[in-house]
């Protein structure tokens, strides 16, 4: 099990846990953390060993999103070093090949949300939620969440979600196809259950299911992720 600055991250058998962990500040996600899941995500894609990662939180927040909205003051170099580390971290979810699971613990914020439209499936407790306040923050979307929403939720709730702050129930989400299924809370140590039941299954069957899944979609979502960093850009400069 390796900690880093706010994500800790361990592999059982077969599985690739990667928890955020910073429940002092609702898990936010800095620069450091971005480095470490890029470079797990590329370990991990390489290890023979593991079919499946795992994303959750610690405590009671999936994650409150990216912490870099609350630093526009620092210095350009940093600002650019941090959204460029974004960069990396979306393009490593982007290319991953193998099973990509998310176990959103309680509410998501910002790129804890946006990033779900990544993942191949998305478990969730009944306490979570789900709100992208770009608009709020002055900011624009991310994590190819304007090119994903739009084909996950469907355009008019895409457009709620991303343009005016609407933050959707667990329920919502399930309904609108962005979670498979909601757990009662107290019912959520169970998908554990269903998860290691996946490690029984055919990695070669799902890597090429989930290839060719993605074929036609990999160049545009490498594009969405550069367009939305550069526009992330232009809106720190103002």
């Amino acid at each position: 099990m390796a900690f880093n600055d706010g994500v800790t991250i361990s592999i059982e058998n077969g599985i690739h846990i990667i928890k955020f962990n910073n429940p002092k500040q609702k898990n936010a996600l800095n620069l450091n953390v971005y480095q470490s899941i890029a470079k797990s995500l590329e370990d991990a894609a390489k290890n023979p060993n593991v079919l499946v990662t795992v994303f959750t939180g610690e405590g009671e927040y999936y994650t409150s999103g990216n912490a870099i909205p609350k630093s526009l003051d620092r210095p350009e170099e940093i600002l650019n070093e941090s959204l460029e580390a974004v960069r990396a971290f979306v393009a490593a979810l982007i290319d991953y090949p193998k099973l990509l699971v998310a176990v959103v613990n309680g509410p998501a914020i910002g790129i804890g949300v946006t990033t779900l439209g990544l993942c191949d499936i998305v478990y969730a407790s009944s306490k979570a939620t789900f709100q992208t306040p770009f608009s709020k923050l002055a900011l624009c979307a991310e994590a190819c969440s304007s090119y994903t929403f739009p084909r996950i939720l469907g355009k008019s709730k895409a457009c709620e979600v991303l343009y005016v702050n609407h933050k959707m129930t667990a329920e919502e989400a399930e309904k609108y196809g962005l979670v498979s299924k909601v757990y009662e809370h107290s019912e959520l140590h169970t998908v554990w259950n269903k998860i290691a039941e996946f490690t029984d299954l055919s990695l070669e069957s799902i890597l090429i299911s989930k290839q060719m899944s993605k074929k036609f979609d990999i160049a545009k979502l490498h594009e969405a992720n550069n367009m939305e960093i550069e526009n992330l850009k232009i809106f720190k400069e103002h």
